[in-house]
């Protein structure tokens, strides 16, 4: 696995989804010249910057990033699949935030009935 090859390759699929570096470097929130000499070759491409990309663009398959074996997109049951482990890890910060939401009004009402307890004495 050559790092220009793997940057090539990166580069093909950004290009075939429209996708600009500075766009993605935004996405990625990362610098914009530090990904443009990744994706160019100039410096090896970095694995968070691989990872990055894939959590960003699911259909993108790993393996064909890697190793240039198969298709550019992974199949439609996969990607299903990957669609679904990203949509339980959205619903994983949403019930994280409404238990947040919920202490916050739990804490609110014990403040409310110990006032009124102090209220009824």
């Amino acid at each position: 696995m050559k790092a220009e090859e793997i940057a090539k390759r990166l580069t093909d699929f950004r290009k075939s989804q429209h996708i600009t570096i500075k766009e993605l470097s935004k996405k990625l929130n990362m610098e914009l010249a530090t990904l443009s000499a990744q994706l160019s070759g100039k410096r090896g491409v970095a694995v968070s910057t691989i990872n990055g990309i894939i959590e960003l663009y699911p259909q993108l398959s790993l393996e064909w990033v890697m190793l240039g074996r198969g298709n550019m997109f992974v199949s439609e049951e996969k990607h299903e699949h990957l669609t679904t482990h990203a949509e339980v890890a959205e619903l994983k910060n949403l019930v994280a935030q409404k238990d947040e939401e919920i202490k916050c009004l739990n804490a609110q009402v014990e403040v409310l009935m110990r006032t009124l307890q102090g209220k009824k004495d």
